[in-house]
């Protein structure tokens, strides 16, 4: 089920094993920046018991950056 949830109660996976360059990551950033409909149609998936990430850290990581306070997400209770 989609949501609009407040950055504050999303939680990242301690073990996340993906990272990006420094110069992805600010790609990244200026394409969430120049598009934000881009966060409606790939939105940050989490699980619903835990409110953790399970698809799209460095998404989240580039809207805490720019500034976001809540973002769309996908909540799964599996």
């Amino acid at each position: 089920m989609r949501k609009k949830l407040p950055l504050s109660e999303i939680k990242e996976w301690q073990k996340n094993p993906r990272t990006m360059t420094a110069k992805r990551f600010e790609a990244l950033k200026k394409s969430i920046q120049d598009d934000p409909d881009l966060m409606e149609k790939f939105p940050i998936f989490v699980r619903e018991e835990t409110m953790t990430i399970y698809s799209g850290h460095m998404r989240m990581k580039a809207i805490a950056e720019l500034g976001w306070k809540e973002v769309t997400c996908e909540v799964d209770d599996i």
